[in-house]
């Protein structure tokens, strides 16, 4: 019994792991100064782990934002 437990918690860390590192993330928002759009923006995430991984989008014209990670 107790290699069937041992067994299944690691299945269950193996499948943690899986899905921790094969999640993706979709970040989106608006850049605006009052009620005016900021047009052509150039927004940048900088992984904080990774300082090499950056992202970056460009804001439409109407100042918003989609980033996929």
């Amino acid at each position: 019994m107790k290699n069937v437990t041992y067994k299944f918690c690691g299945l269950l860390i193996l499948f943690n792991v899986f899905i921790t590192y094969g999640q993706t993330f979709n970040i989106q928002g608006n850049i605006s100064t009052g009620s005016t759009a900021v047009k052509y923006a150039s927004i940048t995430f900088i992984d904080k782990n990774d300082t090499l991984k950056k992202y970056t989008a460009i804001t439409d014209i109407v100042g918003d934002y989609r980033l996929n990670i």
